[in-house]
This record gives structure tokens, sequence and C-alpha cells, in this order.
């Protein structure tokens, strides 16, 4: 038989209580019944040139995972499925399973035509490069309103 620490058994009665509670509210809310759900830990880092998302996803099908942009929103949606096995009794069972969903607000100037995703060891890595910044320019300013006059850069009036 398996046997837990105390104190982490103190910590997962402690979880055990929260999960109920929440379970009770979550018909109410519109969510799952049952316990409660889960959502994977992230990770978001900046470099110069892109913003890089890491979702922890152990145990995820990567044909469920569901990522999508909308008006500035990333979400990124999944399923860890369970299946026990016929015969076969649990005598602990402490990982979450199921759908989940998580949105991100997205800073602005990113190309959102170049999001890109890969998962490698239970690991999701959705990388947002950043959009070329507009650079300041001149704008030549025609003189009298003739196209054949010369031009002059940065002239005022």
């Amino acid at each position: 038989m398996f046997t837990t620490v105390p104190m982490l058994t103190i910590r997962r009665d402690i979880d055990r209580l929260l999960d109920e509670t929440v379970g009770a509210l979550q018909p109410a809310l519109g969510t799952q019944t049952g316990r409660a759900t889960w959502a994977p830990a992230a990770d978001v880092r900046e470099s110069e040139n892109e913003y890089v998302l890491e979702l922890e996803v152990p145990g995820v099908d990567p044909a469920t995972l569901e990522l999508t942009v909308d008006r500035g929103v990333l979400t990124v949606a999944g399923d860890r499925a369970y299946a026990p096995r016929e015969g076969e009794r649990v005598h602990l069972r402490e990982r979450l399973h199921g759908r989940f969903a998580r949105s991100f607000r997205l800073p602005k100037g990113f190309d959102e035509n170049a999001i890109a995703a890969d998962t490698e060891h239970g690991l999701l890595r959705i990388r947002l490069p950043k959009a070329a910044l507009p650079q300041p320019r001149r704008i030549a300013v025609n003189v009298g309103g003739s196209a054949t006059a010369p031009s002059v850069e940065g002239a005022s009036a």
C-alpha cells in the first residue's frame, strides 16, 4: 500500500476541501462539475525579437491542443484524458485531468500571422514574433503643386 508524508497529507486534505467547495460553485459558474478544473502553469518571456509563452502540458495529446487569436487575446485549450484500466483499483489519484483553457491578453506590436507553436517533452512553446516598428522617414514636399517641380526634403513653409 502507498503511504504519504504527513505534511503532504495535510496539504492534500486542504486541496480536496477547496476542490469540493469550488466544485459546489462550479455549476452556478458554468464550469465543469466534480473535481476542480485545471490549468497548465505558464511562463512568458520577452526578447528583442519575440515573446515566448511556455505552458506545462504533460499528458496532453498534442492533437487536442487548440490555439486561437481573437481581438488581441490568445486562447490555449486542450484536454488531458484519464482512462482507468479495467480490473485495476485506484489507491491514489492526485493528477487533475479534463479540459482546460487559458487566455492571455497580447501586447500590441506583434505579427499575428507569424505565431508558431511546438510541443516537446510536455512543454508547449508558443512564439509570437514582434512586428517591425514603423521607422521615422522623411517625406518629400512638392513645390508649387507641380508634379515636375523639384522636391525639397524637410522644407518648411
